[in-house]
């Protein structure tokens, strides 16, 4: 019940979306209890479902595929960048219908692993922050400097 919504938001759902669509799948007026859904979703690891429930610094749980973050995500969020020359969250969230706060996680998780770079000054000093593609760890590094991602 969770693959077409996951897909349709890029990979990942908070866990009160899940509980939404959990109870709106069920087509019943009993509603199945927050804490209930909580639960099953902690066991996806150890059941081997493709999911997982994350903890974000922010203090939002969320439901993502095994690729939302990690290598797989931040290569795909460097894509993003790179067609467009550079992301702010706003964009990133636009583009891939998450949440803005998913969305800056993404940014810096793709940032962590040394695929972007940030500028907070932004574009005429507006305060935006910015990310673009990490060209010291691509196209310029001609050494071990950069970590192996």
């Amino acid at each position: 019940f969770l693959v077409e919504p996951l897909d349709r938001m890029g990979g990942v759902l908070t866990l009160t979306d899940v509980y939404c669509v959990y109870n709106r799948a069920r087509n019943s007026t009993e509603l199945v209890a927050p804490e209930d859904v909580f639960k099953a979703c902690e066991r996806f690891e150890m059941l081997g479902v493709e999911l997982k429930l994350t903890k974000l610094d922010s203090n939002v749980l969320i439901v993502e595929s095994r690729d939302f973050r990690g290598e797989k995500g931040a290569q795909r969020v460097l894509e993003a960048t790179e067609k467009r020359g550079s992301l702010s969250p706003m964009d990133l969230a636009n583009e891939s219908n998450i949440p803005l706060g998913l969305a800056l996680e993404q940014l810096q998780n793709a940032e962590r692993l040394e695929k972007l770079c940030r500028d907070e000054g932004g574009v005429n000093d507006q305060g935006v922050l910015r990310f673009y593609p990490n060209l010291f760890c691509s196209q310029y590094a001609k050494d071990d400097r950069c970590s192996k991602t």
